[in-house]
């Protein structure tokens, strides 16, 4: 009688099983249309009563190492207009919490010879990760070195048309339904 009572403890300590459970790595992603580069580190574990992402709960970590938006050589569309781009990132470090599919988003990233980036927000996580509503705002602010480094990519970085503040940053944000998103300055 004991070794059942354990044995359902045990099973019982475990938590619902997880309905998305990802671990890969891979050394590019165009989820937004340009293409990003770096060894890029992805794992994402989600629960849910139901097995569905508008109740889930979870984390969702990303890590990039020598991340950059863009290959240098191949035409993208940036900001309505193509362009050959390549915008060294540099280290870039998310984690994304949910909650019954209300989820917080705190981004980081650094290069000491690149583009600081910072983000923050939120994703109410819908039926489908398209239809999934993001509210996210961003801060970026090219370096000086990348501007003795790289005049063009500084100069690329600082034309994005989002907002720049007085100590150097610039803000913009993502909002609406991921399939759909509209990109815009704060």
């Amino acid at each position: 009688m004991r070794v059942l009572v354990l044995a359902c403890l045990a099973a019982c300590g475990r938590g619902p099983k997880p309905f998305v459970d990802v671990d890969t790595a891979v050394d590019r992603w165009d989820g937004l249309g340009i293409p990003l580069f770096g060894d890029i580190a992805f794992k994402a574990m989600l629960t849910s009563p139901t097995d569905e992402l508008a109740s889930a709960s979870g984390t969702v970590t990303a890590l990039c190492l020598g991340c950059a938006v863009g290959d240098g050589t191949t035409e993208h569309d940036f900001l309505g207009s193509p362009a050959t781009i390549r915008i060294d990132l540099g280290a870039i470090d998310g984690t994304a919490t949910f909650m019954g599919g209300r989820g917080i988003l705190d981004l980081t990233g650094s290069a000491a010879d690149g583009i600081e980036l910072r983000a923050t927000g939120t994703i109410a996580l819908a039926t489908t990760i398209g239809d999934s509503i993001v509210d996210v705002h961003f801060a970026f602010h090219p370096t000086d070195a990348l501007l003795k480094r790289d005049p063009k990519q500084y100069a690329l970085a600082s034309v994005t048309g989002a907002r720049r503040s007085e100590d150097g940053w610039y803000h913009a944000y993502i909002a609406g339904p991921l399939a759909q998103a509209r990109l815009g300055s704060d």
